[in-house]
């Protein structure tokens, strides 16, 4: 049984459809060339063109996206099943958690910088311990796996392996969050 050609293109560029806007753009250059008779009357000239051609159009649809591929899901920064099961879903024990949480965040992420400012590991591991246990407490899964990595690395002696996810854990934390704020004005509606 012979394969057809036209399988090796769909595979390589990802999908049918790839493949279909691909030809589609071919057919409506070598179109647009007769039409406005500038179609190259030298076969070798034509050749090169459309070469060329073909070359830009496979650098443009292996890099767009196609309707068929699968999309990513967005990060669930929190567990509510975590959440749910220490606070029964009521919202006033879900808003002291916050409110603690909150405290306790900015006490131990000052210590736990001023610690990797001072180079000082041990510091920094047990700022990470005590971060991790209050995120896993409320169901804030990611930052606790970042606090977990920062912990592992501080106490291994890695403190500027350590320091490097600072920014990641900065930013996943307002992530979480924003997540946390919209979680708690939908159960306040």
């Amino acid at each position: 049984m012979q394969k057809d050609p036209s399988d090796a293109m769909r595979r390589s560029t990802g999908s049918a459809s790839t493949y279909f806007r691909a030809s589609s753009a071919i057919f409506i250059l070598v179109a647009l060339l007769v039409i406005f008779d500038i179609f190259p009357s030298n076969i070798a000239t034509f050749s090169t063109l459309f070469s060329l051609c073909c070359g830009v159009l496979y650098f443009y649809v292996k890099d767009t996206p196609s309707g068929d591929t699968e999309t990513k899901k967005p990060v669930q920064y929190i567990n509510f099943s975590q959440l749910g099961e220490v606070s029964s879903g009521d919202l006033s024990i879900e808003e002291e958690l916050w409110s603690a949480y909150q405290e306790s965040w900015n006490c131990t992420r000052s210590d736990l910088e001023k610690a990797f400012k001072e180079g000082n590991a041990n510091e920094a591991r047990l700022h990470a311990h005590s971060l991790k246990g209050a995120c896993l407490s409320i169901g804030f899964d990611v930052l606790a796996a970042i606090c977990k990595e920062m912990e592992h690395l501080s106490a291994q002696g890695d403190v500027s392996s350590a320091q490097k996810l600072l920014q990641k854990l900065l930013d996943t934390h307002e992530a979480t969050s924003a997540s946390m704020i919209e979680h708690l004005n939908q159960l306040r509606t």
